[in-house]
């Protein structure tokens, strides 16, 4: 993670204290995303605006997952997808480079077994150490986002057939733990916000 971002914002959740999902949560959670699909758009052309002083490229997100892809997807990986995420994915089905070389996935990585396994490797994800950090089950984690460049990921899981809630940002250990997939997406509008700053001074 960058140190200019190293300051954790008021809305992060700090503890080690997931929330996971009941019977009472167990329906897809349904909102409309586009106010922070348009603001992380708007926030982002700050960096087109940069031209060649930012280092990174600037992507649109993919159009929205129907239900038959996202409940392919959920019956490939035999698991309910994280409620706020799966109700984004019927927005926008993914996002390369939503914050510097960081890619949001869609449906189509989500089950695909190499990009998941790519992921676990690249972390260098320890069994007993994650599943002590987080209470995760090791082979119930799910990815939902990576660095291109220097192995971090997003992920998300279950533990004892519940679905995990909360996102953690991981890279060693947890960088940044979220109680759930908005805070973590109005985060990373706000990370871009200060790459802008930081890079045009």
């Amino acid at each position: 993670m960058d140190s200019r971002f190293d300051t954790p914002l008021g809305f992060v959740q700090q503890s080690s204290c997931l929330v996971w999902e009941n019977s009472a949560m167990s329906e897809c959670v349904s909102r409309d995303w586009r106010a922070e699909i348009v603001e992380l758009v708007t926030v982002q052309q700050g960096l087109l605006a940069l031209g060649d002083r930012s280092p990174w490229r600037v992507h649109f997100p993919r159009v929205a997952a129907g239900e038959r892809e996202i409940s392919a997807a959920e019956e490939r990986l035999r698991v309910r997808l994280n409620p706020q995420f799966r109700s984004f994915l019927t927005f926008a089905d993914g996002w390369p480079g939503f914050f510097q070389d960081f890619d949001l996935f869609g449906t189509s990585e989500l089950s695909d077994d190499g990009v998941q396994a790519r992921c676990a490797f690249e972390a260098s994800l320890d069994e007993s150490d994650f599943g002590n950090e987080l209470g995760m089950d090791f082979d119930g984690l799910l990815f939902i986002g990576r660095s291109v460049l220097n192995g971090d990921v997003i992920v998300t899981g279950t533990r004892d057939g519940r679905q995990c809630l909360g996102v953690v940002w991981y890279a060693g250990g947890p960088i940044e733990q979220f109680d759930n997939f908005q805070t973590f997406f109005r985060y990373m509008i706000e990370l871009n916000r200060r790459e802008i700053r930081a890079i045009g001074g």
